[in-house]
């Protein structure tokens, strides 16, 4: 009686992690597209930070590790670079 007890709890057990390894599964996929939009995201904004001020004050410039064009002053592109960064981030 107390075997077949035993290897009901050991059997409930082991069906419960079970259930439970796909969820972990999923967040673990979830934080690791997370990481790496962080990580894409961090370097490009190291790379505007890295860019200099431009000569004449206001005048357009390019980042120099992936190119990103900064318009000159009184332009609207940088929203657009922004609005068009969501579409490669996973969605929350």
């Amino acid at each position: 009686m107390e075997v077949a007890l035993a290897i009901a709890i050991a059997v409930f057990c082991l069906v419960t992690i079970m259930g439970l390894l796909p969820v972990g599964l999923t967040s673990g996929q979830a934080t690791a597209g997370e990481t790496a939009a962080n990580g894409i995201l961090n370097e490009v904004l190291a790379d505007l930070r890295a860019t200099g001020p431009t000569i004449p004050s206001g005048a357009s410039a390019t980042s120099q590790q992936f190119g990103i064009a900064i318009p000159a002053t009184g332009t609207t592109s940088q929203t657009r670079f922004i609005s068009r960064l969501r579409e490669y981030l996973p969605p929350r």
